[in-house]
């Protein structure tokens, strides 16, 4: 209802403007057909004028997200085996994704448990000439422990 009136009252405004502006040509001495063709193109620009008015009134970005939303469910709705296919590679790509944060978080951020230094952390490792590869065990433990 509020939108009707505002439209009255702009209507009204715009029509004040075209009057006041015919009653000056008119005493100004231009004849009745040149009035009446400078007051059609002054009512052309005044329906642009409205239209401009339009479009800023209101929340254009939210009309405009609406009507992309209402287009993109009619879509949709016309291909529902699309959407399901679409809905299940998109949950598909979400869980793949917790999943790597999750990984990684608790392997790369988060600091061993019963560590209190992360900083003082080393690894302590064994080359040995008859064998290939790199070994700890229990007995390399105790004899670094020993000789350190």
């Amino acid at each position: 209802m509020a939108g009707g009136r505002r439209e009255n009252e702009l209507a009204a405004e715009l029509e004040a403007h075209i009057e006041t502006q015919t009653e000056d040509n008119v005493r100004l001495g231009i004849s009745r057909e040149e009035v009446r063709r400078a007051a059609r193109l002054k009512l052309a620009a005044s329906n642009r004028a409205k239209e401009l008015y339009r479009d800023h009134r209101g929340l254009p970005q939210l009309e405009t997200l609406a009507q992309d939303v209402r287009f993109a469910v009619r879509a949709l709705a016309g291909a529902p085996v699309l959407w399901w296919w679409r809905f299940f590679r998109s949950g598909i790509g979400i869980g793949v994704n917790a999943t790597v944060f999750t990984w990684f978080k608790a392997v790369y951020l988060n600091s061993l448990p019963g560590v209190r230094e992360v900083r003082k952390l080393v690894t302590i490792s064994g080359a040995y000439k008859d064998a290939t590869g790199y070994s700890n065990s229990c007995a390399d433990l105790q004899y670094f422990r020993g000789h350190s």
